[in-house]
């Protein structure tokens, strides 16, 4: 927090540092030179063989530290502290302060971990022993080759609880639309169908995706929201085209759902194909995650049709056939029983029809004998209630137009308003786009691993190292050695 060069704070973090090596650490570091040889670690503290007794002997730690050359005696080679510590001052050729080091700890991975003792050290060891570590002179920030994975892993976990949730508000929103207090014309159990046709998809697109080789990503779980929006859109589509066929109708059953299906099918491909083109052409992105997303979603949007046009159309004729034989919708195995006012309801319109169909025979009669003074009143007043129905809605009529040429006039100008203010601010917004991301776009709030980043962007600078990476070298091989001087002398010139 303030001079890392202190003995103070160089003893803190080898107190850091004796707790990581006391763990796993001897048995995957990567030895130096020889089988046998010392553990690559390399920071500032091997100025002093990483041991306390030899620092705290040390009368003149600023001294040692500005050794020119620096030399580090336990890799047995020239060290840069400006690579082990940031932000050094200097007073001519004396250190005078920093205020952080970078410790580095290499692993041998040259046999791959086949028996995970490599990872157990990265996150168990390693990072909670860097998390865990409490000190009131220093603070500790780390970072593993495995965090990347480790926090992607983490965060998939940790997001079933919400996608559980948003589960929950969606099969919430379903239900909302198709309950009805009727037993019978309720069709809560219709809504749920669509949340199992969801999860079909998805396990068909990752399937898949796991079959042909394609990872499984935290982007790539996300693509669920996705396909909840479409298959619930599609389900309301269906639902609503099946409402308009029965209304009309006395007696609804199956065919009803062929003539939705006919009617609203084409569209629902239609839109299915072009997110799934849309997708597809996405998955040609040049970054990977992106790449799995685009997939994933493509294959799932179009199995959300597929199970929608077979299960859900499916169970939707059972749900029409329940309808049909007044079934309860939570107990098909009951009938519901009409109640009282329904049959004292019936038994009024029954008496009414009775009494209509009386009436025409009686003014049959009359036609074909006697009372024809009868019938022209009747029609006369008929005829008065007719003249004065549609002379109310011809008043209606005029009311409605008046205020839809009225409002007509405000839209426009809210429209073009809307038009303007929507081109002046994207006009305007070009100028504040940044271009080009960092590493902290892609991980979690609060983690680990951006806090490290974070803290190393601070006090090291921004930078990014450039590594080749070739085969087996052999020192004793002069070919190989000439090859390897002559790739750093080309590096060496490069401006």
């Amino acid at each position: 927090k303030a001079d890392i060069f202190q003995e103070v704070a160089l003893q803190e973090v080898l107190r850091l540092h004796s707790i990581v090596s006391s763990n796993r650490w001897e048995d995957v570091c990567k030895r130096a030179w020889l089988p046998d040889g010392p553990c690559q670690h390399s920071s500032l503290l091997n100025l002093w063989e990483a041991d306390s007794e030899t620092l705290a002997a040390d009368e003149n730690l600023h001294a040692t530290i500005s050794s020119d050359p620096l030399w580090d005696p336990v890799l047995r080679q020239p060290a840069d502290l400006e690579v082990w510590a940031a932000n050094v001052i200097r007073n001519i050729s004396r250190v005078v302060s920093a205020n952080a080091l970078q410790l580095t700890y290499t692993v041998d991975d040259s046999i791959g971990d086949p028996d995970g003792r490599t990872l157990k050290f990265e996150l168990n060891d390693f990072i909670d022993t860097c998390l865990d570590f409490k000190s009131e002179l220093i603070e500790a920030s780390c970072a593993a080759t495995s965090s990347y994975a480790d926090l992607n892993e983490r965060e998939t976990q940790q997001n079933v609880i919400f996608v559980i949730a948003s589960l929950m508000v969606m099969i919430s929103y379903i239900t909302f639309y198709l309950f009805r207090c009727n037993v019978v014309e309720s069709r809560f159990t219709l809504g749920l169908t669509i949340v199992i046709t969801v999860g079909l998809a998805l396990c068909f697109a990752l399937g898949i995706c796991g079959y042909v080789g394609i990872p499984f990503t935290l982007l790539s779980f996300l693509s669920i929201f996705v396909l909840l929006g479409v298959g619930i859109d599609d389900m309301i589509i269906i639902v609503d085209a099946l409402d308009r066929q029965a209304q009309g109708m006395q007696l609804v059953d199956e065919q009803c759902v062929v003539l939705a299906l006919r009617d609203v099918g084409a569209s629902i491909l239609l839109s299915t194909m072009t997110d799934f083109v849309a997708l597809f052409i996405g998955s040609f992105i040049d970054l990977p995650a992106v790449t799995y997303f685009c997939i994933t979603a493509a294959l799932a949007v179009f199995a959300v049709f597929l199970i929608q046009v077979t299960f859900f159309v499916a169970c939707l004729a059972l749900d029409v056939r329940r309808r049909r034989a007044k079934r309860c919708e939570l107990c098909p195995c009951f009938k519901a029983v009409p109640r009282s006012n329904e049959r004292e309801y019936s038994f009024k319109i029954g008496t009414e029809r009775c009494l209509t169909a009386n009436r025409e025979i009686s003014l049959g009669t009359e036609r074909n004998g006697l009372t024809r003074p009868i019938e022209r009143e009747y029609s006369c007043k008929i005829g008065t209630e007719r003249r004065l129905f549609t002379k109310y809605s011809l008043q209606r009529r005029e009311i409605a137009s008046i205020l839809a040429r009225q409002l007509s006039a405000w839209s426009k100008i809210v429209v073009f308003v809307f038009i303007i203010m929507a081109a002046a601010f994207a006009t305007t917004a070009v100028n504040f786009l940044k271009t080009g991301s960092d590493w902290s776009l892609f991980l979690p709030d609060g983690s680990y691993l951006l806090d490290f980043y974070d803290v190393r962007d601070k006090t090291f600078g921004e930078f990014e190292e450039v590594v080749f990476v070739s085969g087996r070298v052999r020192v004793e091989d002069q070919n190989h050695l000439a090859a390897v001087a002559d790739l750093s002398f080309r590096v060496a010139r490069v401006q």
